[in-house]
């Protein structure tokens, strides 16, 4: 793919630090290509408005959680453009992951989706890893993308962070 058929590449990220390789993958090709980066994080936490009567209306969870998001966007695309990435944006959506991410595929058009995939089990996941290997399939059958899927594991990226312990 040439730059100018990857005119922008789309980085689905989980807000975890497994996400950390994947951005840097992400980062790595919109230099190459010289294209636009743009980083996606869903928020999906209509689960917890079957958590009581304990927590906070559903709401208020959904802007913190949109918050923190913000913040840690900010970080990567600021680590992308010291990196040397020509362009880079972030979207922040709420919703069900997969169905955000067809929308921004949708929507956007991008040339290359980088995403994430666990190597191991997490118990956050908002969908397990063979509903994600599906998903993934489904776009390669139904779109034009070049899909990148990054094996991440939080454990290993913990133990970076660290320096060496998780």
């Amino acid at each position: 793919m040439t730059p100018s058929e990857a005119q922008r590449v789309l980085c689905a990220v989980r807000g975890q630090p497994g996400s950390r390789s994947t951005a840097d993958r992400a980062a790595a090709l919109a230099i190459e290509l010289d294209a636009q980066l743009t980083y996606l994080l869903v928020i999906e936490a209509q689960f917890l408005s079957r958590a009581g009567p304990s927590l906070p209306p559903l709401r208020i969870v959904y802007e913190q959680l949109e918050a923190m998001g913000d913040f840690a966007m900010t970080i990567l695309a600021e680590r992308a453009l010291r990196r040397g990435v020509p362009s880079v944006d972030y979207i922040i959506r709420k919703g069900k992951v997969p169905q955000e991410i067809r929308a921004v595929i949708d929507e956007l058009q991008p040339g290359v989706l980088v995403m994430g995939r666990p190597v191991e089990p997490i118990q956050q996941a908002r969908f397990n890893i063979e509903e994600l290997d599906r998903f993934i399939q489904q776009l390669a059958d139904e779109t034009d993308l070049r899909i990148e899927v990054e094996e991440t594991s939080d454990v290993d990226n913990l133990r970076r962070s660290n320096g060496g312990s998780p």
